[in-house]
């Protein structure tokens, strides 16, 4: 499937209106809020197939605003990839069957990434083991890279993953909502997010019975950046569709507003931006019987 070897996102993402984002669960904890409707149910856990291969095709886009002194600094930057991810084995491992990935970027668009940056995307090549509730058990990267590059990839790919579903283990119906909170370390901050999904349909069609999934989240973090220091706030939605029986991802699209303050030596400015990010099914294929 898996969205988050899609692109390596590193991003600080105020306040929510959403009683179910009250900040009122343990830390990792998921919670289902409604089973939804009982004529309609399935199961939403990845169920991995051995061989499968896919193609997806991503696309980033993030505004900043920095505004102190009554100047405004604003910066921008798109990039695209595509990366083909393929299912090594599934092993089973403390009772639930856990997909081993490899991923690699075969293409990357981006005007302002420098040629060495957008070379090193794509050479490098991931490993990793993602259990059916779309748990990230392992990442490594494979190459010449240094412990300060492997730390860092794995720091990115672990917030990439953040927004994506902890999928619980109840069978849901349509309507049904459950709510987790993570821990963020990123940028110099460190703070949480609560998350909020709902099925909103099940679709049955040629290529299996599909899961749309709606996510709403709020975020918040302690910020440090060299003397700066502050709070960060910040709202994220976005839409899911993808396939439980073979851990398929047909769509994901996510935007994160970011709204703070930061404070150095006496001085203060604003921080606001927003990041979107899509991602599309390219190809899919599973070696023949």
């Amino acid at each position: 499937m898996y969205w988050a070897a899609a692109c390596l996102l590193v991003v600080a993402c105020s306040k929510s209106s959403d009683p179910d984002l009250k900040d009122d669960i343990a830390l990792n904890e998921v919670k289902v809020l409604k089973a939804g409707k009982a004529d309609s149910t399935m199961s939403l856990q990845l169920a991995f197939q051995q061989g499968s291969r896919q193609e997806i095709d991503n696309t980033v886009d993030m505004k900043i605003s920095v505004s102190a002194g009554g100047e405004s600094h604003d910066q921008s930057m798109s990039f695209s990839t595509t990366t083909v991810q393929t299912v090594d084995k599934v092993t089973t491992d403390d009772g639930s069957r856990v997909g081993h990935l490899s991923a690699n970027i075969t293409n990357v668009r981006a005007d302002k990434l420098p040629p060495q940056a957008t070379k090193a995307m794509r050479d490098m090549k991931m490993k990793m083991a993602i259990d059916p509730r779309g748990k990230l058990r392992k990442f490594d990267i494979d190459g010449n890279y240094g412990s300060k590059v492997r730390d860092m990839v794995k720091q990115q790919m672990n917030q990439a993953m953040t927004a994506f579903p902890d999928i619980p283990t109840d069978k849901l119906g349509v309507g049904a909502s459950w709510k987790t909170k993570k821990t963020m370390n990123i940028m110099g901050g460190k703070g949480t997010i609560i998350l909020k999904y709902t099925l909103t349909k099940i679709e049955t069609g040629a290529k299996g019975r599909v899961a749309h999934l709606a996510l709403t989240g709020k975020l918040d973090l302690n910020m440090k950046m060299g003397p700066a220091t502050g709070d960060v706030g910040g709202k994220l939605s976005g839409k899911f569709a993808y396939i439980p029986s073979s851990a398929r991802t047909l769509s994901a699209n996510m935007t994160m507003r970011m709204d703070g303050r930061l404070k150095a030596r006496g001085e203060s400015a604003k921080l606001k931006g927003t990041v979107k990010f899509d991602a599309k099914e390219r190809s899919w294929s599973v070696p023949s019987e």
